[in-house]
């Protein structure tokens, strides 16, 4: 009974840390101190200046606030860091794979016009890892659908209704 009614320790499963001692002050489960870090740097807005034109920093920070803010459900600062994504040039199979991940439905659709584009062969096996086999799978049977239906009509187009008036 008395476990009932006592304080948690704040030991996490696993890990040999106790929350509150002067090492480790805060526990956040499935966060890393680096992600955690980017969170405060863009809470305070400290880093959000220096940043620059380093693709990779805020690609970084961005991903981290992503991953977060889905958890944690704060949708402005998740808004925020998909409108800051969307404007560096990330790889294609990056983007669907964070869309995928984070739920962007609003990237899935332009992305895969590009990757169609640009045409499957084109990707990497970096990519393919990036984007899951699932996804590849599906884009390379849509890929091999629109192929056959442009042959198809290539072959066979349809037939003209001849007006009347011509």
């Amino acid at each position: 009974m008395d476990s009932i009614f006592s304080i948690p320790d704040g030991k996490a499963v696993g890990d040999s840390t106790r929350e509150g001692e002067e090492m480790y002050p805060l526990y956040i489960p499935d966060t890393t101190v680096g992600e955690f870090d980017d969170f405060l740097q863009w809470l305070y807005r400290a880093q959000w200046v220096a940043l620059g034109s380093d693709v990779a920093v805020l690609e970084r920070i961005c991903t981290h606030l992503l991953k977060l803010m889905h958890k944690w459900e704060i949708e402005v600062a998740k808004d925020y860091a998909i409108s800051l994504l969307r404007t560096i040039d990330i790889p294609l199979a990056r983007r669907l794979q964070l869309a995928g991940k984070f739920g962007i439905t609003q990237w899935v659709e332009p992305t895969v016009a590009k990757i169609f584009k640009k045409k499957i062969t084109a990707l990497t096996h970096f990519d393919v890892e990036a984007m899951g086999w699932p996804v590849f799978m599906m884009l390379v049977k849509a890929q091999e659908s629109m192929d056959v239906e442009t042959r198809r009509t290539a072959l066979v187009p349809p037939q003209m209704l001849k007006d009347p008036s011509w």
